[in-house]
């Protein structure tokens, strides 16, 4: 009866899942976001917690193998104006498998907000960016859910922002677990005003197409009378999943006569060793995209893997999050990406050439120099950007085809040949031809 009820009641909060996601940064610096609202303790109050997931990976280290980045979060009204503001500033040793946690708690009220998480990477000026549009209405009996891989008591005097009563919280912004090297999910959450109450609660995750896969034996607790907010944690085991996609963590409270209470559910993306991953029960989302493939040209590492196994369902999701509370850039970016057409090669779409590619990833240049052919050098152009840091591409139809293949620029990790200048030279110019041996 209860998983009956369960898969319907799924069905009703599917349309809410775009908006639970961890929302990814994008830019230069990759990393995860993820909230929670919560109540600050007896009061009315709200607080809306902020955890982020940094992998070290995809940022520098000095000679001493330690990162250093800041992170500014601002939480804006619908008016623009400037709700709560937190900085800070993190340096740890660098591993490429170890990600950075850290959270803040910002004061909040009832209303639309959008939320903007900036990080920048100190060593090299790289920055990443995060933004996600939030409704705040209370968090009634039940404060929002966090995820956690892991949790610790915490040792007296500690200070650490994961701090929460007793315990160390070590988030899980990314919403994204791997088995089997993650074997189990921890949950978070807080009870309001419940004082001298007996709930009952079940747990469980269903996967993919809705088949519960790992549920706990339902269990009933009291609530002393006249506690006021009551800290409930749990641990999920994640060996069960069998394949790869969206899998639903969820959470059922109800009260002595059975009548439910609350019904709480999570996403989480689970990617098991070996398998592709899959959405077969989408969330229901709006505004369709329709740059799925072009969209991937402006992710890299850990997002890139993840969007590439991805089925359409699931891209579209993560589409979807990526640009949750910027519909400015998310038009920014499909307005180049038809720009992007110019550059068609026969059967290759634009935005599969480099020049596509770049001008997708990085915009519009500030300033092209087209250099046709002549007796001495094939056709090249030189793209240059003046906006933020300054860069430099070059592109060259090394075989007079009308295909221009980046040969250099300044920008790091980008292709870059260190003898271009002899590459794009003729025969008769004293050129190699097309050879690029020579990195």
């Amino acid at each position: 009866m209860f998983f009956r009820a369960f898969a319907l009641l799924l069905a009703v909060t599917a349309a809410s899942f775009a908006g639970q996601f961890a929302t990814p940064g994008r830019g230069d610096v990759r990393f995860s976001i993820d909230t929670a609202l919560f109540r600050c303790g007896a009061s009315e109050d709200l607080m809306l917690e902020v955890y982020q997931e940094v992998p070290l990976g995809n940022l520098s280290r000095d000679e001493a193998g330690v990162s250093s980045f800041t992170t500014v979060v601002v939480l804006t009204g619908a008016s623009g104006d400037t709700l709560a503001l937190d900085a800070w500033r993190s340096q740890i040793e660098w591993a490429p498998e170890r990600s950075a946690l850290n959270a803040v708690i910002l004061p909040a009220q009832p209303g639309e907000h959008v939320l903007t998480v900036t990080v920048t990477d100190e060593l090299n000026g790289l920055v990443g960016t995060a933004v996600r549009a939030i409704t705040l209405s209370g968090p009634g009996h039940f404060s929002e859910l966090e995820l956690a891989r892991t949790l610790m008591p915490a040792v007296a005097g500690s200070e650490s922002t994961l701090k929460k009563g007793g315990l160390i919280v070590f988030p899980a912004a990314s919403n994204t677990f791997s088995v089997p090297s993650e074997t189990r999910v921890y949950t978070y959450q807080e009870l309001y005003d419940l004082g001298g109450r007996t709930l009952h609660r079940q747990t469980g995750i269903a996967a993919p197409d809705g088949a519960v896969v790992f549920a706990r034996p339902g269990e009933s607790f009291a609530i002393p009378l006249g506690m006021n907010s009551v800290s409930l944690v749990d641990s999920l085991d994640l060996q069960p999943a069998r394949v790869s996609g969206l899998y639903t963590l969820f959470i059922l409270y109800t009260d002595g006569n059975g009548d439910t209470l609350s019904m709480t559910t999570k996403p989480m993306l689970i990617d098991v060793a070996g398998e592709a991953l899959r959405i077969d029960s989408p969330p229901v989302l709006t505004g369709t995209p329709e740059r799925l493939d072009e969209f991937a040209v402006l992710l890299t590492g850990a997002q890139a893997d993840l969007y590439g196994r991805l089925d359409e369902p699931g891209r579209a999701a993560y589409f979807l999050q990526y640009w949750q509370g910027s519909p400015g850039e998310r038009a920014a970016f499909e307005a180049r990406c038809r720009t992007a057409e110019r550059y068609m090669h026969m059967e290759v779409p634009g935005w599969r050439t480099d020049r596509g590619r770049v001008l997708i990833r990085f915009g519009e240049p500030g300033d092209i120099e087209r250099s046709p052919f002549t007796t001495t050098h094939v056709p090249y152009e030189v793209w240059d950007y003046f906006e933020g840091t300054t860069m430099s591409f070059v592109f060259a139809d090394l075989n007079s085809s009308g295909d221009f293949r980046q040969v250099y620029s300044t920008v790091p990790g980008e292709v870059s040949f260190r003898n271009w200048q002899t590459m794009i030279q003729t025969i008769e110019g004293g050129g190699t031809g097309g050879s690029n041996d020579d990195w």
